[in-house]
This record gives structure tokens, C-alpha cells and sequence, in this order.
């Protein structure tokens, strides 16, 4: 699966057609993509998406606790949101982030 998360703006709103493109087999290890900097990736992935929606004011940062199912509400809800969007599968030019957290 391929998850584009958007760039934003100036006022903290999403910019449609921007962003980088994350891709994993599973709802997690497209967010384990999401946390590859030296700021988070260490982290708990829960705690990270947690932090992450009560950050932008989306779902008061309320996930179940086990990851898989974390992630793939996560993402669903930055979708809702207009943070995110599922891309399409397949070639294209637009530059791809596919590496997993080592742990």
C-alpha cells in the first residue's frame, strides 16, 4: 500500500497534490516509514501517532493500543482529514520513502 502524506502550508492546513509517499506492506510499516528521523525513530509507534493527531486536532489522539490496528486507524483518520491520501499502486515519478525502522 502506498500513503501520500501531504506538506502544509503556512496556516497548518494540508496542501493538496504535496508531500512524500510512504509504502509498506501493512498499515504499520507505512507509519514505521513515517517515523525514520533521528527525532522518532526510537520511538513507541503508538505514542508517535498519538502525539501526532493531538498535534494536528484530529481524533483527540484516542487509537486502541495494539500498533497494527493503531496504524490503520491513524492513517485513516489523517485521510478524513485531508492530511493524507491513499496513492494509487504501481509506477510513477513521485519520490517514494519505502525503508523500514530497524529495531
Amino acid at each position: 500500500m502506498k500513503v501520500r502524506i501531504h506538506d502544509t502550508g503556512p496556516d497548518g492546513r494540508p496542501v493538496d497534490c504535496t508531500g512524500d509517499t510512504f509504502a509498506g506492506r501493512t498499515f504499520l510499516e507505512v507509519v514505521e516509514g513515517l517515523m525514520l528521523n533521528p527525532f522518532t525513530q526510537n520511538a513507541d509507534p503508538v505514542a508517535y501517532m498519538r502525539r501526532i493527531l493531538a498535534g494536528i486536532g484530529v481524533g483527540q489522539g484516542q487509537l486502541p493500543d495494539e500498533p497494527d490496528e493503531a496504524a490503520e486507524a491513524f492513517l485513516s483518520q489523517l485521510v478524513a482529514a485531508g492530511y493524507a491520501a491513499f496513492a494509487p499502486e504501481g509506477g510513477g515519478d513521485e519520490k517514494e520513502k519505502t525503508d523500514v525502522k530497524k529495531g
